[in-house]
């Protein structure tokens, strides 16, 4: 499970990924932004 967040309004996404994900281009649910910039919060380190 990995954390991303919203560009525009900072709302915390979690997203089931089996890739590490470090940002992608979504909408947003909670303020209905449109093609928002999500990026990765918290990262776990690589081994």
């Amino acid at each position: 499970m990995a954390s991303y967040e919203c560009g525009v309004c900072g709302a915390v996404q979690e997203m089931e990924t089996s890739l590490q994900v470090c940002a992608f281009i979504d909408d947003c649910a909670a303020c209905g932004a449109v093609d928002v910039r999500f990026s990765a919060v918290g990262l776990p380190e690589p081994m």
